[in-house]
């Protein structure tokens, strides 16, 4: 990745997970953030990698003992792929666990960072 709003404290807290797995995903999940919304920032909010464009959240994600967390804000006005995320408690949030063994959806991904992030 070559990006200049890449945040040391993200990589940090990337490189500190334990599972080598969960470094993979987490890893995977940035690439897709800045690859889809190259004007995204990004820093470490509350403990988690955090993401914002124009001052408003993107997304968020987290290790786990045994998956990655990844939430999606500002979703209430896209349609969601069926069975790919859940909602969380919030009705703007939309979220994934990612376990081991389950590959990244770069496709799915990407198209969602696209939207929300085309509409910020």
């Amino acid at each position: 990745m070559t990006n200049n709003n890449l945040s040391q404290e993200v990589t940090e807290y990337i490189q500190q997970i334990n599972q080598e797995w969960q470094i993979e995903i987490c890893n995977g999940i940035r690439k897709i953030i800045h690859q889809s919304v190259p004007d995204i920032n990004e820093k470490i909010a509350m403990t988690t990698p955090n993401y914002s464009k124009n001052g408003k959240p993107l997304c968020t994600f987290f290790a786990a003992k045994a998956w990655v967390t990844l939430t999606i804000f500002n979703t209430k006005n896209f349609e969601m792929p069926e069975g790919f995320f859940h909602p969380s408690d919030h009705p703007d949030r939309m979220q994934v666990k990612i376990k081991k063994g389950n590959d990244l959806d770069e496709v799915v991904l990407s198209k969602l960072f696209r939207l929300v992030g085309d509409s910020m």
